[in-house]
C-alpha cells in the first residue's frame, strides 16, 4: 500500500482523478470482466493405445487419444482390480486371461467420456521354446516328455550324426548331433510315419498311414506331397512303411519291403516321384539294372518292366519224399548270379516225425540254367536268410535256426561256420545280416559281431542293456565303418559309434504304439502360473516356478501322487501313492503328512478351501469330509459305483457308473438321484460357476446343470464318440474338456458352443487343469503334459 501511495504522489492531479473514477467505475468504460478459459474438449472418438497381447508379470504400456492435451483427468480400471490416474500408466498383470480396461476421462467443466478395451494377457513364457501346434509358440505345446511324447515308428540315420525319425501325428525330426537334440520338420500331414529313407543329404522319402507319401529335396527343411496318379480306390486306407531308394531318382514305396515277397500294393518311379507304377507282387529282390525277382506260386519268377509282368525261370518241384512247401527265399548278386533255397517237409508215419529235405538253386546266366544242390543232413541249418558278403558273387552266407553255414563258388558247396563261443545254459545262436560281411550273432543273452561273415566274433554289448531277447532281424543296421544303430525291442533306439561296445540312447521308448493305450499317467497341479508340482509316469516328483520350462527334482517318499491340488497360492494337497494325505504350505516345495485314522488308505481327495474338502478310500464308495483341514473327518453314506465328486457353494454332487448323478444339500448327510437320461460312464465334473455343473464320461457324453446339479441336459459336442476324461474351467465363460484320441474341445463363451483345438497327439489326454482362461495344462498317458499360455489358441 506504501508503493501505491508514493507511485500516486508522484503523477498528477489529472492522473490522479482519472485514477479514482475508473477504480469507481466512472468515466463511461467497460466494466465487464475477461471470460474464463474455455473447458479442455475431450475427443469424440476417444480410444485406448494398448499391445493386444501382453506377457503377465511384464508391465503394459497405456495410452489414449486424449493423452497430449492439457487440464484433463485420467481414471484407469484395469480390469484385474488395479487402478491408476496418470494420462500413460504402465501396469503388469499377475496372471494371465482376458481383461476389459477402461479409462475415463474428465476436464475442468466436470465433463467426461468412457472408453474400454480389451487386453489379452498370456503365459507364453512358460512354453517358449518348446513343440507346440501353433506358430510363435502358441496353442499347446509338449512339457513332458520332450520334444514330444508321441510313439516314434521308423528312424533313419545318413551318417553318425545326421538322422530323421518319423512318428504319429505327421511328425519328423531331424538330429545333427547323433540324437542329442532333434528339430521339428513340418509335413504339412497329421498321419502316422511309418518309413523315411534317404539316398543323400538332400533327397529323401517318407511314407505312412492313409496312403502317405512325401518327399524332400532340402534334407527336409521342406516336405512335399507326392502322388500315386492312377492309384487303387483303398490306397487311403492303406499303410505305406518300406522304402528303397535307389537313386535320387528311383524309389520303390511298399506295404511290406523287398525281399519279403508276397502280394500287396506296390509303387516303382524312375522319375523322383513323378509318375508311378502300380503293381501288387512285391520282389524278393531287384537287382542294379532293375530286374524284379520273385518266389511266387512255387515258381522263381523275374520281370523285366519294372514287375508289371513276370516270367518263369525256374519251376520248384517238390521232391518224392515230401508233401509240402515249408519255407523258401532267394538271393539275387546281380543280373546273371542268383542262388534260391527251398525247405520241404513231410511226416513219416514209421517213425512219427517229419522229415526235411532243404534244397540250393544257383544260376549263373540270369536264370537261363540252374544247378540243384542238396544240402545233406549234417550241413543244413533251416535257412532263413541267404547274404553275399563279397564282391564276387562267389562267397555267401546262409544263417537259421540250427546255425550259419558258407559257400565260396557261389552256392555250389556248403560248409559250417562255428559261430560265436557257446556258453552255458544259454539258447542256440541266431543270426542277422546287416549289409555287407556284417553278422550279428544273439542267443537271447549275449551278442556278438562278425566283421568277416562269421569267420571271427567279437563280443559286443546289449543296446539299452535290455534282454536280447527283443531283438530281431530289423533291430540293427550299419550306419557307417564303425556305427551301428539299434532298436532294443521295447520303442527306443540306440547309436553305437564303436561298432557295439558302447551304446548311446537317441531317443526313447513310449509305453505303446498304440494312441489309445493307457498307461501310467502324469499327475500335475499348479498354484498360479508359474509355481507347480508333477510326478511322472515313473512316479518321480518334480517342482517348477516357471511354469514348466524347467523342473526339479524333489526327493519325497511318498511313491508319486494319485491326486494333486492347490486351493490358493501356497496351500497345496496331495494323495500319494501309499495312500496317505500330504499337504504343503510352500508351493510344493515340501510336504507334510496328515494323520488319518489308523488302517485309512485313500485313493482321492479334493478340497473346495483351505479348510473344506473330501476323501475318498480305497474300498468302494467310501467317502468322508473335513471342514478343519484334515484335522477331523466326517464319513458320508454315498451310493456304490461313485467315482468322484465335487463340492459347490449351494450343492454338492457326485457322479459315477451307468450315467448316475447325485447330490446333496446338506453337506453330504443325504443324497438324492438326479435323472440324467445317459447310461454312460461318468468320469470328471466341475462348477463353472455356483449353479452350472458339467459333467463328461464315456461316448462323447456332456452333461450340463444350470441348478446345482437338480436337472440336467445332454449337450451335443462336434465329432465326439470316443470317452472324455476331464472337464475344467477357468471362470464362467472359459472351460476345456480332454478325452482319448488326443481329444481337447474348447469353448469361450460359457459352453454355448465348443470347439476342437490341435492338441498335436493321437495318445490319450487324461485330466485338465486351468489357472486362467490363457493358461492350463493337461495331462495324459505315458507321462504325456501339455501347457498353453495363449489358451490353446
Amino acid at each position: 500500500m506504501q508503493k501505491l501511495t508514493l507511485r500516486v504522489r508522484a503523477l498528477g492531479t489529472g492522473m490522479l482523478a482519472a485514477a479514482v473514477l475508473t477504480a469507481c467505475g466512472g468515466g463511461g468504460g467497460d466494466s465487464t470482466p475477461p471470460p474464463a478459459p474455455a473447458p479442455t474438449v475431450i475427443p469424440e472418438n476417444l480410444a485406448i493405445t494398448v499391445p493386444a497381447t501382453s506377457e503377465s508379470a511384464t508391465a503394459v504400456a497405456f495410452g489414449n487419444s486424449a493423452g497430449a492435451l492439457t487440464g484433463l483427468k485420467y481414471q484407469w480400471d484395469f480390469g484385474d482390480g488395479s487402478t491408476s490416474t496418470d494420462a500413460a500408466p504402465s501396469h503388469s498383470f499377475a496372471s494371465g486371461g482376458e481383461f476389459e480396461v477402461v479409462l475415463k476421462v474428465t476436464n475442468e467443466a466436470g465433463s467426461s467420456r468412457e472408453t474400454r478395451t480389451k487386453v489379452s494377457i498370456t503365459n507364453i513364457a512358460n512354453v517358449r521354446g518348446l513343440e507346440c501346434t501353433g506358430a510363435a509358440s502358441t496353442g499347446w505345446c509338449w512339457q513332458n516328455p520332450r520334444p514330444t511324447g508321441n510313439h516314434v515308428n521308423t528312424v533313419y540315420f545318413l551318417n553318425a550324426t545326421t538322422g530323421w525319425r518319423g512318428g504319429e501325428s505327421g511328425e519328423i525330426f531331424k538330429t545333427t548331433d547323433g540324437g542329442k537334440t532333434w528339430v521339428r520338420q513340418s509335413t504339412g500331414i497329421d498321419a502316422p510315419i511309418y518309413g523315411i529313407k534317404f539316398f543323400d543329404a538332400q533327397t529323401g522319402w517318407a511314407t505312412g498311414a492313409f496312403g502317405a507319401l512325401l518327399r524332400t529335396t532340402d534334407g527336409g527343411s521342406t516336405w512335399s506331397v507326392s502322388k500315386f496318379g492312377e492309384a487303387p480306390y483303398y490306397l487311403s486306407s492303406t499303410d505305406l512303411a518300406a522304402i528303397t531308394a535307389v537313386d535320387a531318382k528311383t524309389v520303390y514305396i511298399g506295404r511290406t519291403g523287398i525281399g519279403n515277397g508276397g502280394t500287396g500294393l506296390f509303387f516303382t518311379s524312375k522319375d523322383g516321384g513323378l509318375t508311378w507304377k502300380t503293381i501288387s507282387s512285391t520282389p524278393f529282390q531287384i537287382t542294379a539294372s532293375g530286374k524284379f525277382w520273385l518266389i511266387q506260386n512255387n515258381s522263381v519268377r523275374v520281370s523285366t518292366d519294372g514287375g508289371q509282368t513276370y516270367t518263369s525261370s525256374l519251376d520248384l518241384k517238390l521232391p518224392p519224399t515230401s508233401s509240402y512247401f515249408e519255407a523258401a527265399t532267394m538271393l539275387a548278386q546281380d543280373d546273371q548270379h542268383l542262388v534260391a533255397y527251398t525247405r520241404t517237409s513231410s511226416y513219416d508215419y514209421t517213425t512219427y516225425r517229419y522229415v526235411y529235405a532243404e534244397t540250393v538253386y544257383t544260376t549263373v546266366d540270369g536264370g537261363a540254367n540252374w544247378s540243384t544242390v542238396n544240402l545233406p543232413s549234417g550241413t543244413a541249418v533251416g535257412i532263413q536268410r541267404l547274404y553275399q558278403v563279397s564282391a564276387d558273387a562267389k562267397t555267401l552266407v546262409a544263417s537259421g535256426n540250427s546255425g550259419m553255414i558258407r559257400s565260396t563258388d557261389g552256392g555250389m558247396t556248403w560248409t559250417p561256420l562255428a559261430g560265436p563261443p557257446a556258453e552255458p545254459y544259454y539258447y542256440s545262436f541266431s543270426y542277422i545280416s546287416i549289409g555287407g560281411s556284417d553278422i550279428i550273432a544273439n542267443n537271447y543273452s549275449t551278442m556278438w559281431l562278425s566283421r568277416d561273415a562269421g569267420q571271427t566274433w567279437a563280443k559286443i554289448s546289449t543296446p539299452g542293456g535290455v534282454n536280447s531277447f527283443s531283438f530281431s532281424s530289423d533291430s540293427f543296421r550299419r550306419v557307417d565303418a564303425s556305427s551301428l544303430l539299434a532298436s532294443d525291442g521295447q520303442g527306443a533306439m540306440h547309436l553305437s559309434k564303436d561298432n557295439g561296445q558302447t551304446w548311446t540312447q537317441v531317443y526313447a521308448a513310449v509305453d505303446s504304439g498304440s494312441p489309445y493305450y493307457y498307461g501310467q499317467s502324469a499327475v500335475v497341479g499348479f498354484a498360479d502360473a508359474k509355481n507347480g508340482f508333477m510326478t511322472d509316469a515313473a512316479n518321480k516328483s518334480y517342482a517348477t516356478k516357471d511354469g514348466g520350462i524347467t523342473w526339479e527334482l524333489k526327493s519325497v517318499g511318498f511313491n508319486g501322487a494319485r491326486s494333486i491340488q492347490f486351493v490358493n497360492k501356497q496351500t497345496g494337497w496331495l494323495v500319494g501313492g501309499d495312500g496317505r494325505l500330504y499337504k504343503s504350505t510352500d508351493l510344493g516345495q515340501s510336504w507334510t503328512n496328515v494323520a488319518l485314522a489308523s488302517g485309512v488308505s485313500l485313493t482321492a481327495a479334493n478340497f473346495q478351501t483351505e479348510l473344506l474338502g473330501w476323501s475318498q478310500r480305497y474300498s468302494g464308495a467310501q467317502f468322508a469330509y473335513t471342514r478343519d483341514g484334515g484335522k477331523t473327518w466326517t464319513e458320508m453314506s454315498l451310493p456304490n459305483g461313485v467315482v468322484t465328486m465335487r463340492m459347490g457353494d449351494q450343492a454338492w454332487v457326485a457322479i459315477g457308473a451307468a450315467g448316475a448323478v447325485h447330490v446333496s444339500t446338506d453337506s453330504g448327510a443325504t443324497w438324492n438321484a438326479a435323472y440324467t437320461g445317459t447310461a454312460a460312464t461318468l468320469n470328471s465334473l466341475a462348477f463353472s460357476d455356483a449353479k452350472t455343473v458339467w459333467v463328461v464320461g464315456s461316448e462323447g457324453t456332456l452333461l450340463k446343470s444350470e441348478d446345482a446339479g437338480g436337472k440336467w441336459t445332454l449337450v451335443r459336442l462336434p465329432s465326439s464318440n470316443g470317452t472324455l476324461r476331464s472337464v475344467r474351467f477357468a471362470n464362467a465363460k472359459v472351460g476345456w474338456i480332454v478325452g482319448d484320441g488326443g481329444l481337447i474341445l474348447a469353448t469361450q463363451d460359457g459352453g454355448k458352443t465348443w470347439r476342437q483345438q490341435p492338441s498335436g497327439t493321437s495318445l490319450g489326454l487324461t485330466s485338465v487343469q486351468a489357472i486362467d482362461a490363457n493358461t492350463a495344462w493337461i495331462t495324459g498317458v505315458n507321462g504325456l503334459l501339455l501347457a498353453t499360455g495363449s489358451g490353446g489358441n
